[in-house]
Parts: C-alpha cells; structure tokens; sequence
C-alpha cells in the first residue's frame, strides 16, 4: 500500500488562478504506479509517480474534475531525497 501527500506552488503569470496545489493519494503499489488523489475542495484526480534514482522521484498529476476552487489542471515536479547524514532516520 502507498500513502502519500503532495503539496506545490507553482508560478502562475497569465492566469487569475491559485498557484497552491495539495492533495492526497493511497493505492496499491506494483505496476504504473498511478494513484487516484482528492484534495480537500473535492477535486480529484491521477498521480503517476516514477522513480528516476534512488535520491528522486517524478511526479506527474492532472485533475479529472474540479472542485469548489479553480486551479492549475495539471503538473510535473522532480522530487529529490535531502539525505542529512547525522540523522539515521533519513538514510
């Protein structure tokens, strides 16, 4: 099972929307490794997550239907793993 949280804010120039975007994920891990997410103004829709490394992940997310906020309808992050190496937890 996989669980997870995304949460972003990317640069929006030419669009009076929110440039905030956070949601929730869960799912059977094995195969695509496509989750369906729901954030909390009841839009919802795909995650796919791919591991590039073993440091980084991509993230690949779009909205199937909006909820009660307008927003961005799709979006793409690298994520790379801060490894503090006086921490054992994060190792």
């Amino acid at each position: 099972m996989v669980r997870g949280e995304y949460a972003a804010r990317y640069q929006v120039l030419d669009r009076p929307i929110s440039a905030e975007v956070a949601f929730r994920f869960e799912g059977t891990a094995g195969g695509a490794g496509s989750f369906e997410w729901r954030s909390d103004d009841g839009s919802h829709g795909m995650v796919d997550l791919r591991m590039l490394t073993a440091e980084s992940l991509q993230v690949n997310w779009r909205v199937n239907r909006f909820g009660t906020r307008l927003g961005l309808g799709a979006g793409k992050a690298v994520l790379t793993r801060k490894i503090d190496r006086n921490d054992p937890a994060s190792r």
